[in-house]
């Protein structure tokens, strides 16, 4: 393995997340609270193995791979997606701190194999007029995620040459990624992670157990659709009912930015729906798309709170 920070070669046995996974030490890791109260959770080297392993066949990574990382490592995804992958395929890796300005430079500079860009951070970048020059022909996979996938968002970076563009699905508590997909927040059976079984609950929320777990984990992430074919939805307890309506604040955020917004949270306050919104949105298309909501509110901000190590909106925030 070959590490570089910030573009400096560094020794790996530096990292302490590299010296913790060849020590076979558990992994400890404090999920972001954006959707409640954070909590710590512990998976086992085992178990991360497994993953590491899978994340490694999936995305196909090789002795040559130059994996180029932005993530935090707050998050889960910098260790099972990253440092441990580079540790079991010892290919390079490249820990970069994130930079608007700097980062198409780099990814021409250090020509990666393979790179994660969160949705968020897509919608700002893909705004810039630098984001045309993009070349991304290096690329042999190229992940959205964890969040929803704008629509649009992976044919416009396959049209920068990459060549292969996929949406996961994955969280803290149980190690990422669980599922794979080309397609935008659509998934089948197809697309469960090796040793990773998939189902859905008879409250439609998605269960997942990896073969090195003993119980099935209840993500509380709500799907349509059967194993063949399911969209997921948002969160089971974000949800919400006006009248007699099923309101999924992640839809109406994702329908909200694809309309102009920067950010957009959609929060339930009393009888109303209400959804707030920075920057520019069309308002009459995006009433027109919610026609069907009693009661909706539509309230321009100047500011909405993001988990800076995930780039997702902190859902439990006040607003007026």
């Amino acid at each position: 393995m070959r590490l570089y920070v910030n573009g400096k070669q560094t020794d790996p046995l530096s990292l302490p997340d590299v010296r913790d996974y060849l020590d076979k030490k558990p992994l400890s890791v404090t999920t972001s609270g954006t959707t409640g109260h954070p909590k710590t959770v512990e998976h086992s080297h085992e178990l991360m193995k497994q993953v590491v392993k899978s994340n490694i066949s999936t995305m196909r990574h090789h002795k040559d791979s130059k994996l180029f990382s932005i993530l935090s490592p707050n998050g889960i995804g910098y260790q099972a997606l990253m440092v441990y992958c580079a540790v079991e395929a010892d290919c390079d890796l490249y820990l970069e701190t994130f930079n608007f300005k700097t980062y198409i430079d780099r990814i021409h500079e250090v020509r990666p194999t393979y790179t994660i860009l969160p949705p968020n951070l897509w919608k700002v970048m893909s705004k810039r007029p630098s984001w045309q020059t993009l070349d991304l022909s290096s690329l042999e996979t190229f992940l959205m995620g964890s969040d929803f996938t704008p629509t649009g968002a992976l044919d416009e970076l396959r049209s920068h040459g990459a060549k292969r563009v996929v949406n996961a699905y994955g969280s803290t508590e149980a190690p990422p990624f669980v599922m794979v997909s080309e397609e935008e927040n659509t998934y089948s059976i197809e697309d469960a992670a090796p040793n990773c079984e998939i189902a859905i609950s008879d409250r439609n929320t998605l269960l997942c157990k990896w073969a090195a777990q003993d119980e099935w984990w209840d993500s509380e992430d709500l799907v349509e659709g059967d194993l063949d074919t399911f969209v997921m939805k948002g969160r089971e307890r974000n949800m919400f009912k006006q009248d007699r309506v099923r309101v999924y604040p992640e839809e109406v955020e994702k329908i909200a930015t694809e309309k102009g917004a920067e950010l957009a949270l959609c929060q339930q306050k009393g009888s109303y729906a209400n959804l707030y919104f920075v920057g520019n949105m069309n308002v009459d298309a995006v009433k027109s798309i919610l026609h069907h909501v009693p009661r909706l509110r539509l309230k321009n901000v100047e500011t909405i709170k993001v988990d800076n190590n995930l780039g997702k909106i902190i859902r439990n925030q006040e607003l007026g």
